[in-house]
């Protein structure tokens, strides 16, 4: 019996779970704000072909590692120069 409700418990908690997750209006306004954007613009210059897969050492590595560093420049954060 006492198995039988740990089992309950747990499938009642995941369904709740679940159907969180199709809750479209929760996070709407998040979608929408200028920071995720922001992060969509970095995330899609550090995955750019030009960066030619950023293996260690490569060119494309050097390439990212600078927008990187411009990046936290532009946000006011410092950094040691190379």
């Amino acid at each position: 019996m006492r198995n039988y409700l740990t089992v309950m418990f747990f499938l009642t908690l995941s369904v709740f779970a679940a159907m969180g997750q199709y809750r479209t209006d929760v996070y709407k306004d998040m979608y929408d704000s200028e920071i995720v954007a922001a992060m969509k613009g970095h995330v899609r210059e550090l995955s750019a072909a030009s960066a030619e897969g950023r293996k260690a050492g490569s060119e494309g590595e050097s390439t990212a590692a600078e927008y990187v560093r411009s990046m936290f420049l532009e946000y006011g954060i410092d950094v040691i120069s190379p």
